[in-house]
């Protein structure tokens, strides 16, 4: 049995100093509820990194109405009772928002505890189309699976021209990989394509993902779908690549994290994934943020690590306005304008959703680039 973490952050953090000159009073605590160990660890490392360092800057700045802010995080151990454990005791120390859960299951097993409890649950990659146009406690910063999906399939039909796929999904998070696999099959179908066989496996088990594939690699298709995480989909790309070399490989933007091209190697050149951002490498502004990041943790930054950081400055943003009380935080999170992230505009709807562009990238000589964009279809 896996017990929750939880590291209460009081007065150092991770590579770097919580308490700031110049805040008074009594530090605004915000929570972070996400995978910090097992299979997903990547995801919620990466992303709690993310969030740590714009939390210190925010207090470089001087904080929220002359306070400090506090991290408190927790190990959701990407399981649903351990996320709704997590955050009761985020909520009990006292936290005005959690930023998270890095998952959608993990995300929909805690909500109805925080809309009860009316804290806001600020998800940096949650893209599930369940919690979309919904008046509660949620808000994301990822758009909805759907979309991805949809681009996705009308990508690899129309320009590399596949119609025939095999999926490979993985039902531990089956609120994000279920519903991504049947909007790619509905649009795969509605232009004339086809799924010859869809299989899920579970992440808890290692050794399903194996037998799964046996199964999978006898289909006649030209292609394999797959919706996992980085470190599985790495698996998944070596055995395909060694028993069917010509089949084209395309993924859910789940496994973008660096862990996907760090494990998979050579064998991940060529898949093509979905993402809601591209940012030229180039870019001041990213190269300031990835050279802040690379010197504090010794490595470069993710999406999830962006995603994170994106989160935490909006969040600030919020709390600006409602004086960094919880009270009245839920509409101030709707109401941020002109928020300038590093991938480029943030804004919310009235339900808490976001709208972007979808990028079609490609792993190529180890890095992402795009290859393709499209325009949120709603």
């Amino acid at each position: 049995m896996r017990f929750i973490s939880f590291v209460l952050i009081a007065v150092t953090m991770i590579g770097g100093t919580l308490f700031l000159g110049g805040c008074d009073g009594e530090a605004i605590r915000i929570g972070f509820s996400g995978p910090l160990s097992g299979e997903y660890s990547d995801l919620g490392v990466d992303g709690r990194n993310g969030v740590a360092l714009a939390l210190d800057e925010v207090n470089g700045e001087g904080g929220i109405a002359g306070r400090s802010l506090e991290l408190l995080e927790a190990d959701d151990g990407n399981n649903p009772e351990e996320a709704l454990r997590a955050d009761r005791s985020l909520v009990e120390r006292g936290v005005v928002a959690i930023i998270g859960h890095m998952t959608s299951s993990q995300s929909i097993a805690a909500l109805p505890f925080l809309a009860e409890e009316r804290v806001v649950m600020l998800s940096p990659t949650s893209s599930t189309p369940t919690l979309t146009g919904r008046n509660d406690t949620f808000f994301r910063i990822y758009p909805s699976t759907d979309q991805e999906a949809v681009a996705l399939a009308e990508f690899a039909y129309r320009v590399v021209g596949v119609r025939r796929f095999c999926v490979i999904w993985d039902k531990e998070n089956s609120a994000f990989a279920n519903p991504f696999q049947s909007f790619f099959r509905e649009t795969l179908e509605s232009l004339g394509g086809e799924i010859v066989n869809s299989l899920f496996y579970s992440s808890r088990q290692d050794h399903t993902i194996s037998e799964i594939l046996e199964r999978l690699l006898v289909c006649d298709a030209e292609a394999l779908l797959m919706v996992a995480s980085a470190r599985d989909s790495a698996k998944i790309v070596q055995h395909v690549r060694e028993r069917r070399p010509e089949w084209e490989l395309f993924s859910s933007g789940w496994a973008g994290t660096t862990a996907f091209p760090t494990y998979a190697g050579r064998y991940a050149e060529g898949v093509y994934l979905t993402s809601s951002f591209y940012v030229d490498e180039e870019d001041p502004e990213y190269r300031e943020f990835a050279e802040k990041y690379q010197n504090r943790y010794g490595r470069q930054p993710s999406f999830a690590s962006v995603q994170g950081y994106e989160a935490m400055r909006f969040l600030a943003a919020a709390l600006r306005t409602t004086g960094g009380r919880a009270e009245g935080l839920a509409r101030a999170l709707t109401e941020v304008r002109d928020f300038e992230g590093i991938y480029g505009p943030i804004e919310l709807d009235e339900f808490g959703d976001v709208k972007t562009d979808i990028y079609i990238m490609r792993v190529q000589r180890g890095g992402l680039e795009p290859v393709d964009r499209k325009q949120p279809t709603r």
